[in-house]
């Protein structure tokens, strides 16, 4: 049962108000992972930041939903899964591509296939990659700098995972098409 408190606007100190009036003139509505987070203004600030750095990365808004999703399905964080579908949906991203990531099933672009094996076993691996699998995710067309860029994907959904599982928020609204369940009999051998 969740017990964490959903900050609201007006009901936050200063700093985390503003920052949350932000993400509602951004997206349009307050995300619960936002809203639980408010109460931390320092873990808020630092989310939001590492989130606007990842948005400025070399990759496309594709392959971010990408990063976010599988690191999201690795970890088995519904709230997070379901999220980044709506968002990859609002911006009207290749919904096969999506839906592949969800069910930890191959995409058939090689190249994005490549950046979701990758973030997979960065995640699964916690790092601790061979060098086969570095030079897989660098032949597939990705850069040694984009290696970085996807550790800091990795970074962001790690804190958002692990908010929504442990403080146990609600799914939004505008979530809940997008309901996502980890499947225990599908795991990916990549």
């Amino acid at each position: 049962m969740n017990t964490f408190t959903l900050h609201s606007v007006e009901a936050s100190e200063e700093a985390s108000a503003t920052l949350l009036q932000n993400v509602i003139e951004q997206v349009g509505f307050l995300p619960n992972v936002f809203a639980v987070s408010a109460g931390a203004p320092p873990a808020l600030a630092a989310f939001m930041a590492l989130n606007e750095q990842f948005a400025l990365t070399s990759f496309t808004d594709l392959e971010r939903e990408i990063i976010h999703t599988a690191t999201s399905v690795e970890n088995a964080a519904p709230y997070c899964v379901a999220g980044h579908t709506a968002f990859a949906d609002m911006l009207s991203l290749d919904g096969n591509v999506i839906q592949a990531v969800r069910g930890a099933d191959q995409v058939e672009d090689q190249k994005l296939e490549a950046l979701r094996t990758f973030t997979r076993q960065v995640v699964d691996q916690r790092g601790q990659l061979s060098d086969s699998e570095l030079a897989s995710f660098l032949a597939a067309g990705y850069s040694q700098d984009q290696v970085i860029e996807v550790i800091l994907g990795i970074t962001v959904k790690i804190f958002t995972n692990f908010t929504s599982k442990i403080t146990g928020i609600p799914l939004d609204d505008a979530f809940s098409p997008y309901v996502w369940s980890p499947r225990s009999d599908k795991r990916d051998a990549a």
